[in-house]
C-alpha cells in the first residue's frame, strides 16, 4: 500500500515534502478523531469523522517515517471514498480499531 491518511504536521507541505509524501487530497475517514494539543494523536470515536489529506507514499521512506513517527502505531483506515490507505494512531492496537 503507497497510501497514507494524515493529519497534524503532515498538514504543511513542507513536512509533506520532507518526506516522500505527493499528490494530497482531502479526505475522511470515519470513526476517528485527534485529541491533543500542540500535539495530536487520532484515537477511534464512534460516530465521529477525520479529516485530513489522503497522500502518495514513497515507498523508500517509510522507513524513515516510521522512525520519526514511532511513538505510533502504523494501522489501517479506509476513507469515506473506500480507499485504502495507512494512518498512525497513539497507542491503539489494530484489533482494537474498527
Amino acid at each position: 500500500m503507497d497510501k497514507l491518511f494524515v493529519y497534524g504536521i503532515f498538514l504543511d507541505e513542507g513536512n509533506r515534502n520532507a518526506y516522500g509524501m505527493s499528490n494530497p487530497h482531502y479526505a475522511t475517514v470515519p470513526n476517528w478523531a485527534t485529541v491533543g494539543g500542540y500535539i495530536v494523536e487520532a484515537v477511534p470515536c464512534k460516530g465521529a469523522t477525520l479529516t485530513g489529506l489522503l497522500v502518495d507514499m514513497d515507498e523508500t521512506r517509510w522507513e524513515r517515517l516510521d522512525q520519526l513517527e514511532r511513538g505510533y502505531i502504523r494501522t489501517t483506515v479506509q476513507t469515506t471514498e473506500g480507499i485504502n490507505a495507512y494512518m498512525y494512531a497513539g497507542g491503539i492496537p489494530d484489533e482494537e480499531v474498527k
